[in-house]
C-alpha cells in the first residue's frame, strides 16, 4: 500500500471525496488480494471486496490514527472474511484428504501434447496457482488467515497479531501450524516439492478441464490482472532448495491480482452517491 495512504486517510475523514477515491484505489488490490486466497474463488472475492470497502467507507470517521490505516483497514477485511458463512470452497468442503484424490485424476482422451504454446504454459499454471489456493481452502480459517497474513502477504508477526487480535505467540503457533500441514501435504503429493509423488500440473489439465474445475476460455487465476511476486523463473530455482523450503517458496510465488474493474465502479458510484456521512463534512 501507498506512503500517501495515511494522508489519504486523514483527508477523507475530513470529507474530501477525491482524497477517499485515491484511498479506495490504493487499498483496493489489498483487499481483492486477501479475499481470492481465504476465499477460494473470484465471484466470492470480488463480493467480499466490494462489501468490506463499503464497511471501511462507512466507519472511517472511527478511525482515530491509533495505528496504522492499513492496519485498521486490514482488521475490517479479516473480521468480514472470517465471519462470511456462505462461499463456494466452503460448501464444497475441501479437506486434504479430498484434495489429495484429486491429483490422482486422469483423462486419457486429453492431448496435453498437442496443445500450442503459450496455451499450454497458461494451463499449466492455471492448474498450480489453483491447486495451491485449494490447499489454502483445506486449512481451517482462523489457521489460514494467520498463513496468508503471515507468508503471503509477509507481514511482522506483531502486526498480524494486532490484526487478528491475539497475542504473537497464539499468532506464531498458527502459523506453525499451517506451515507444518501445508509443508507435510506438497511433500507427500506435490510433484514440484518431491519429483517421486504422482501430483504433476500438466497431468491435471485434462481432468481439471473436465469436471469443470478450470474453464480454458475463463481462466481465474492466470488473466491481465495477475502479477507476478517474484521472478518468473521461481521453478528453475526449487531443485536447489530443500523440500521445506519448496513448499514455501511456492506459495510466496503466488501472483498479486488487480481487483476488478466491476467492483470499483461500484464503490465509485457508491462514493458519487454521497450517500455517505463521511462526505458530509
Amino acid at each position: 500500500m501507498n506512503e500517501n495512504i495515511e494522508h489519504f486517510a486523514l483527508r477523507a475523514r475530513q470529507g474530501s471525496r477525491k482524497d477517499l477515491e485515491q484511498l479506495i484505489e490504493q487499498i483496493q488490490t489489498s483487499i481483492y488480494d486477501l479475499s481470492l486466497r481465504m476465499l477460494g474463488y473470484a465471484s466470492d472475492a470480488e463480493d467480499a471486496t466490494q462489501e468490506v470497502l463499503i464497511k471501511i467507507i462507512t466507519h472511517l470517521s472511527d478511525f482515530k490514527g491509533n495505528s496504522r490505516f492499513t492496519t485498521w483497514s486490514y482488521k475490517i477485511a479479516v473480521n468480514h472474511l472470517l465471519n462470511l458463512k456462505k462461499y463456494k470452497a466452503r460448501e464444497r468442503n475441501i479437506t486434504f484428504d479430498y484434495w489429495e484424490e484429486l491429483g490422482y485424476r486422469t483423462d486419457p482422451t486429453f492431448d496435453y501434447h498437442s496443445i500450442e504454446e503459450p496455451t499450454k504454459t497458461l494451463l499449466t499454471e492455471e492448474v498450480r496457482i489453483g491447486c495451491m489456493q485449494g490447499m489454502l481452502q483445506c486449512l481451517e480459517k482462523k489457521i489460514r488467515i494467520a498463513f496468508i497474513l503471515g507468508e503471503l502477504f509477509e507481514m511482522s508477526g506483531e502486526e498480524a497479531a494486532e490484526i487478528l487480535g491475539i497475542t504473537k505467540t497464539a499468532y506464531r503457533k498458527r502459523l506453525s501450524r499451517a506451515r507444518e500441514k501445508l509443508t507435510l501435504f506438497m511433500q507427500n503429493n506435490c510433484n514440484l516439492v518431491n519429483s517421486e509423488n504422482h501430483c504433476h500440473c500438466s497431468k491435471l489439465v485434462g481432468p481439471d478441464i473436465r469436471d469443470k474445475w478450470m474453464d480454458p476460455n475463463n481462466l481465474q487465476f492466470v488473466s491481465e490482472r495477475c502479477h507476478a511476486k517474484i521472478n518468473s523463473n521461481v521453478m528453475d530455482c526449487l531443485n536447489e532448495l530443500d523440500e521445506i523450503e519448496r513448499a514455501m517458496v511456492l506459495f510466496r510465488s503466488y501472483p498479486e491480482y488487480s481487483a476488478p474493474d466491476a467492483v470499483v465502479d461500484i464503490v465509485k458510484e457508491m462514493i458519487d452517491s454521497k450517500k455517505y456521512k463521511i462526505l458530509h463534512h
